[in-house]
């Protein structure tokens, strides 16, 4: 996951325009987006368990009641 540096940096190559504000007002947004994204897929890619079903596993609940 790219920190927010990056993707300013990425987002300022990209649109010229943008200040530095909007660029890391969108980086934020960004960050922030991946973030809920990984904490409410079911599976994750690398084979970890995802955030919220790494909860349920810990409060005991079994997929297979």
């Amino acid at each position: 996951m790219k920190t927010e540096t990056e993707i300013v940096s990425e987002l300022k190559s990209r649109y010229n325009d943008l200040s530095n504000f909007q660029a890391l007002h969108i980086a934020c947004e960004i960050r922030r987006n991946n973030i809920l994204e990984a904490a409410l897929i079911v599976k994750s890619e690398e084979g970890k368990k995802a955030i919220l079903e790494a909860i349920a596993a810990a409060l005991g609940y079994d997929q297979n009641k």
